[in-house]
């Protein structure tokens, strides 16, 4: 526009354009970053994995096979973006372009991610062309977001839409900043009358002195012409009042504009005296408007000689190159200091040189920089160190000088169930309590981090086996007391120790963490038992109601089982089931289970979790295990519309058809909080009526004739 060649970052703030794009980033799952159109980066990368950032790139031929094909994905494509695999990788891309009208002026990429066409065999071919050990890319890949191909396809659409958006955005910037150097020009052209003016005034008062003096000879005869003369005279003052309006508009739209502009707006004469400022000066600094017209460029870096000296050599670049940029701690009136990103270029003014230039407030992206490093180290649950920071601290830790080095894994007991049968939020706070033990029982110089899931691994230097084996104490000691809803819980361990350099310390993890296993195996069976057994009991404590529904199905199973001719194993196996039947509840809100009114469709849903719960639970532990299946199915119905897995007649087993009766006899003959009890009599007529359809025909008229005693037709 105009002929003039914009850059990006002449359009735009690429402190917000980063903001931007880490949020789109962090939304959406996939890297970004934002570069010239021959694939030079403008922005800073955002998610990169680290098969691209720290594998591919890190070589030669990778980085400028980025390079290319940043430029490629990034060409202008009117109807949509572009969707293509990476030529240095082979990881899936897309990518918009950034115009200016019909000016390209930037490419927008995305992606780093695995679909589900993605071929091994071609990037292991591709790592030994660029010289990359196998193993570093194939661990890499583990790390890189898999995505399918429809869901990048979306983020790609909505890229290219925000992308078109940015580039009618930059037509708007170009056109804003095309109209503010008019005003400018205007604003001097305006400047340039008024001196004329003021120039013609004098002029004209000398003439006037003149005229005067021949007056006071003629005042009679040249009393006609001095009226014309003072005419005239009265036409250019308000001509010149006129043109003292506009300049003072001009100036008020100028102050607008400028105070519109985020972060300190400055300009420095060439004695580094501040003579114009925005608004955000005051707001920013605290400083008053008298108070910033004082001030000297230095006078914000007081007793700071690092940013005394950042700021020094900036201004020497900037005189010799024209434009500079420097960060440095701007402090504030009340003596606080807040990181500054400062740019500036020169001007020449009626022979004097001026700075003039932007301040961007650096302190939330510091912070978000700070959270972040935090982040990138640490687990979010636990506040433990994450396995990224483990790896990196054994790689520094394995020397001469730390041995003997020992190894600890740990692994939670019982996660799993725990999670089934109280909800997600408990079996967070089991590992927080876990996190706690493990950080409380060991030194300050020791690596404790969670390796994943339900396991932590501790990183002890300079420490013998015996020593980590009272580590291993301490911690059983402290998480012996823990209790998760009535649940003990507890840790299995494994630990090594490595005593001399020629030992390979990924083996001693190895072995750590085998000795955990077979620890965990010998351990798991009571530990299962006895969270099952707590369970019962806290579900009967916290519904007793249930207890007395389960006792009472127990009954009836038993003699369901008897009436059928069941052996007294089998009978004795009736007894538990129906004691089980509803352990599934213990997940369940209190509030749905005890609701005296109609169940909606949402809490309707809910309840039907229950036998899915149950059979987890129960799965989870040896001795459960064969009972796991019928608490499972003992809600289906023999002409299959019951749940959770719509089983038909015989498919349903022959126990959970018995429990369902059963279950169903003890719900009609007992008073619930939204309806009173059956008769006997009515709840018999609804057995015969459902056998068939909700019932096993042959055990519905069994249980009709030779348990209740009663008549069948």
């Amino acid at each position: 526009m105009n002929g003039i060649d914009y850059k990006f970052s002449d359009i735009f703030d690429l402190v917000e354009i980063q903001e931007i794009q880490d949020a789109f980033s962090s939304a959406t799952g996939v890297a970004s970053i934002i570069t010239e159109i021959d694939g030079t980066p403008i922005t800073k990368p955002s998610n990169f994995c680290y098969f691209c950032n720290e594998v591919v790139r890190k070589t030669e031929k990778g980085m400028k096979n980025c390079m290319i094909s940043d430029s490629i994905i990034g060409s202008p494509k009117k109807d949509g973006p572009r969707l293509q695999r990476c030529l240095s990788g082979g990881l899936m891309d897309g990518g918009a372009s950034i115009m200016v009208g019909d000016k390209h002026i930037a490419n927008w990429l995305i992606g780093q991610i695995l679909d589900s066409d993605y071929k091994i065999d071609d990037m292991l071919a591709y790592a030994d062309e660029i010289g990359v050990d196998r193993d570093i890319v194939t661990n890499a890949l583990h790390e890189v977001t898999p995505m399918p191909k429809q869901q990048f396809s979306d983020i790609c659409n909505f890229l290219f839409l925000t992308a078109s958006q940015l580039s009618k955005l930059a037509i708007k910037n170009v056109v804003q900043a095309e109209e503010i150097a008019k005003r400018k020009v205007a604003e001097k052209q305006f400047k340039q009358l008024n001196e004329e003016l003021e120039k013609n005034v004098l002029e004209r008062t000398y003439q006037l002195e003149e005229i005067n003096a021949a007056l006071e000879i003629k005042v009679i005869e040249r009393t006609s012409q001095l009226q014309d003369m003072n005419a005239i005279l009265e036409e250019e003052i308000m001509e010149k009042t006129q043109a003292e309006n506009e300049l003072k508009k001009e100036r008020f739209f100028t102050d607008a504009v400028i105070d519109s502009v985020p972060g300190l707006l400055y300009l420095y004469d060439d004695n580094q005296k501040l003579v114009r400022w925005n608004k955000n000066h005051e707001v920013l600094t605290g400083y008053s408007s008298d108070e910033l017209s004082q001030m000297r460029m230095m006078d914000w870096f007081k007793g700071d000689e690092e940013s005394i000296a950042d700021v020094t050599i900036a201004i020497q670049k900037t005189l010799e190159q024209g434009k500079g940029q420097v960060e440095a701690n701007l402090q504030k009136k009340d003596g606080t200091n807040i990181p500054v990103y400062f740019t500036s270029i020169t001007l020449e003014l009626d022979g004097r040189l001026y700075f003039t230039g932007i301040g961007s407030d650096m302190t939330i992206l510091r912070r978000k920089e700070k959270e972040n490093l935090y982040l990138s180290y640490h687990d979010v649950l636990t506040g433990l160190y994450n396995r990224r920071f483990y790896e990196e601290e054994i790689k520094r830790l394995d020397t001469k000088e730390n041995l003997p080095i020992s190894i600890i894994m740990g692994d939670v007991n019982g996660l799993k169930i725990v999670n089934d049968a109280f909800g997600h939020d408990k079996g967070d706070e089991l590992l927080q309590k876990a996190a706690v033990a493990l950080k409380g029982a060991c030194r300050s110089e020791d690596i404790v981090a969670r390796w994943g899931g339900d396991e932590f691994v501790i990183l002890l230097p300079r420490t013998s086996p015996d020593k980590a084996e009272k580590i291993i104490n301490r911690i059983k000691e402290l998480y012996s007391n823990e209790q998760v809803n009535a649940i003990s819980v507890s840790i299995s361990f494994g630990w090594d120790t490595k005593v001399n350099m020629d030992e390979d310390i990924q083996k001693v993890l190895k072995s750590a963490e085998d000795y955990m296993y077979k620890h965990k195996i010998l351990e798991k069976a009571d530990t299962k038992g006895n969270i099952v057994n707590t369970i019962i009991s806290t579900l009967h404590e916290k519904n007793p109601r249930e207890e007395q529904h389960s006792k009472r199905v127990s009954e009836i199973c038993q003699k369901i089982g008897k009436a059928l001719g069941f052996s007294a194993l089998e009978v004795s196996q009736l007894k538990v089931i129906g004691l089980l039947h509803d352990i599934g509840k213990i997940a369940i809100e209190e509030g749905i289970l005890n609701k005296a009114g109609k169940l909606t469709v949402e809490e309707w849903d809910e309840i039907k979790r229950h036998p899915d719960i149950g059979y987890r639970i129960l799965s989870s532990s040896y001795d459960m295990l064969g009972l796991a299946d019928f608490v499972l199915e003992h809600h289906e119905r023999w002409d299959g519309a019951g749940y959770p897995k719509s089983l038909k007649g015989e498919e349903i087993s022959t126990v959970a058809r018995i429990i369902a009766l059963a279950d169903s006899y003890d719900a009609m003959t007992s008073e619930r909080p939204y309806r009173k009890a059956m008769s006997e009599e009515v709840a018999c007529n609804e057995i015969r009526k459902g056998a068939g359809t909700q019932f096993d025909p042959k055990i519905a008229r069994i249980f009709v004739e030779k348990v209740l005693e009663k008549t069948w037709d």
